[in-house]
């Protein structure tokens, strides 16, 4: 995803990252899968009429639902419930934001203003400081990983490992650094954590921070 996402807003200077306001209950269902949402809750059965988190299909439908809207505006990027705008100049951002704003209006889609950001020349997105010179991890996440404790079992390390694979991208030499981890990791290892081991979990953190 961090790929695909830096692909889409290579070269751009100026960035609006907007959030649609509870985006799937803006989402009517049809009346004949209503019955599928139906939940027991103070000895009476109720339905949902709007798309609700939950539902397995829900992020896919939204997506196919608002996908569409930004079609004819290629410098609107809708990832997931966000729409980022990313252009190379003012002039051409405030073009491509006109053009967002008349669609959501068209469209009757409300946004979430406290969530929105306009015009910004860097943008905080899915953990990643995205700007017109480069795309980095989150200085936030960054200082917290210096504070964290070492794992204490196996199910920590997991955790620890997805956290740090999803940032591979600005590890140097991250699979080397995580091969002696993923030892402990395996179904019938046993969670013994080492001076190597250690050693080979500070290499991490010292690389991506």
């Amino acid at each position: 995803m961090q790929e695909d996402i830096k692909a889409k807003l290579s070269g751009a200077k100026v960035f609006s990252k907007m959030d649609f306001k509870s985006a799937f209950l803006q989402l009517e269902l049809h009346p004949d899968s209503r019955y599928l949402t139906v939940f027991h809750a103070n000895d009476k059965l109720y339905r949902h009429n709007r798309l609700t988190m939950g539902v397995k299909p829900a992020q896919g439908e939204l997506n196919m639902a608002l996908q569409p809207l930004f079609a004819h505006i290629p410098q609107a990027h809708l990832i997931h419930d966000d729409l980022i705008v990313a252009t190379e100049t003012d002039g051409e951002h405030h073009s491509a934001i006109t053009a967002v704003m008349q669609a959501i209006t068209n469209a009757g889609i409300t946004l979430n203003p406290s969530k929105c950001t306009f015009g910004a020349t860097e943008i905080e997105f899915w953990g990643l400081r995205i700007g017109s010179a480069r795309v980095r991890p989150d200085p936030g996440k960054v200082e917290a990983l210096k504070h964290i404790t070492p794992p204490r079992s196996k199910e920590e390390l997991i955790s620890f490992l997805c956290m740090m694979q999803s940032n591979a991208d600005f590890i140097p030499n991250f699979a080397q650094h995580a091969a002696k981890l993923r030892e402990l990791t395996k179904k019938n290892s046993r969670f013994t954590w080492t001076k190597e081991h250690h050693a080979a979990y500070e290499a991490l953190i010292e690389r991506f921070t």
